[in-house]
């Protein structure tokens, strides 16, 4: 049996056998999965990480993704090894009209099964990575005229996104994609299983600091966001974050360099946010 044709009949049976599954209400929290996609505009490289949370056993996965722009290119993925171990088949990272690794039709495919439990165990901590697509950006220019999508898909053999728990009950995670704009260390998005319900700027830590502090922040609704820090007169340092940011949270660092690249000498600063509507602003102390 060629290689093409195995993967087809897995396929085929995965879908198969997810459709003769009952339909339930998730039992728990609401399962979520999201799509971090970050960009490095120096290296000229993008990685979209796979988040996935879920607060019961997971038997089956299936969940489909595309793109809309060809200058990005996909070269590789990663699947963790708890998601290796947890599928006797599968998973399948690849997914393309003809079943070949090429980038024709921007679209790729997680999906995974398990005959015999236990499968994915149940994670109460927050949402985890479970694949971790490679990019190559081919062209910036078309990039920044045409900007790109990310998005769920119902793929040509049949299932849209669903997790299946031991108990044989379908699971429709809730989809919570996000876009990160910029190079891929100034922000990170904190594992939680509750999206935000309102938009929130914390307190850093630790303060007083030296050398580094964090900033956390939150976004309920996708929104453009900027970071900023000023001395005490209100003059501006230097820019943390200016992306726009899907709902989630945040942390940022600050290390106490200026946008010109010098360190700040020892004193009171502001940071403030700017996202949709909302503005607030916090004082934070360097001591060096």
């Amino acid at each position: 049996m060629n290689k093409k044709f195995t993967l087809s009949l897995i396929i085929f049976c995965l879908i198969f056998s997810f459709s003769q599954l009952t339909h339930a209400i998730d039992p728990g929290n609401r399962d979520t999965i999201s799509l971090v996609v970050t960009v490095d505009t120096i290296k000229m490289t993008a990685a979209a990480e796979l988040y996935v949370y879920n607060d019961e056993e997971i038997s089956g996965a299936s969940m489909g993704f595309f793109w809309d722009n060809m200058n990005f290119q996909m070269d590789s993925a990663k699947t963790e090894t708890f998601i290796n171990d947890a599928f006797d088949y599968g998973p399948f990272r690849f997914l393309r009209d003809t079943l070949d690794y090429t980038n024709d039709s921007l679209l790729f495919l997680f999906a995974g099964v398990n005959s015999n439990p236990p499968g994915v165990a149940a994670n109460a901590g927050g949402r985890r990575i479970w694949t971790t697509y490679y990019f190559t950006i081919s062209s910036w220019g078309g990039l920044a005229t045409d900007g790109i999508t990310f998005d769920t898909m119902t793929f040509s053999y049949g299932s849209e996104y669903l997790f299946v728990d031991i108990n044989d009950n379908q699971i429709f995670p809730i989809w919570t994609g996000e876009f990160v704009f910029g190079n891929p260390t100034d922000i990170t998005p904190i594992a939680t299983p509750v999206l935000p319900e309102s938009f929130q700027l914390s307190q850093n830590y630790p303060n007083p600091f030296n050398p580094v502090t964090n900033i956390t922040f939150d976004i309920p609704v996708k929104s453009m966001v900027f970071i900023k820090i000023y001395n005490i007169l209100g003059k501006e340092i230097t820019t943390l974050v200016e992306n726009k940011l899907s709902a989630g949270k945040y942390i940022v660092t600050w290390d106490g360099t200026a946008s010109d690249g010098r360190k700040v000498s020892s004193g009171i600063y502001l940071y403030r946010i700017d996202a949709g509507n909302f503005t607030e602003t916090r004082k934070m102390i360097l001591l060096k």
